[in-house]
């Protein structure tokens, strides 16, 4: 079920993505078939997100580089591949619960801990802990 390596954890951190492989395997191991919908984004598509309401920040991690420019995100949006955003609200609450627990026993955050996106939270992101977007945007790193 699902795959071993995603490939957009090349678009990681790679400290996050460390971490973010052990939530894919978590998930994995729980049942889900987890992968990483969305990690690297350019910041114009997130100033697009920002802009159609999907997110509340012009600039997010998901558009952290390296000195280079190279992707270097400290976020991923983790999603079950047989649904993605669609998924059952039945199977929503289990999922909920399984990344916010599996955030936490990585030292990550998960956006479904969050309100103003409704109910459920952004409950497919994962973000990088101990770091500020402004920190991030300025270049610093795990």
């Amino acid at each position: 079920m699902g795959r071993m390596r995603d490939p957009k954890l090349a678009q990681l951190n790679p400290k996050f993505a460390v971490k973010a492989a052990a939530v894919l395997a978590d998930l994995r191991g729980k049942g889900w078939d987890a992968t990483i919908a969305e990690a690297w984004r350019s910041p114009a598509s997130q100033l697009r997100k920002f802009r159609r309401g999907f997110s509340k920040v012009r600039w997010g991690f998901h558009c952290a580089t390296t000195q280079g420019g190279k992707p270097d995100a400290l976020a991923a949006d983790i999603v079950d591949q047989r649904w993605y955003w669609r998924m059952p609200v039945l199977k929503l609450r289990l999922y909920r619960k399984h990344i916010m627990s599996s955030a936490k026993a990585h030292g990550l955050t998960s956006g479904a801990t969050w309100r103003g996106f409704g109910l459920w939270g952004d409950f497919a992101h994962l973000q990088w802990k101990g770091i500020s977007i402004e920190e991030a945007k300025a270049g610093k790193r795990p």
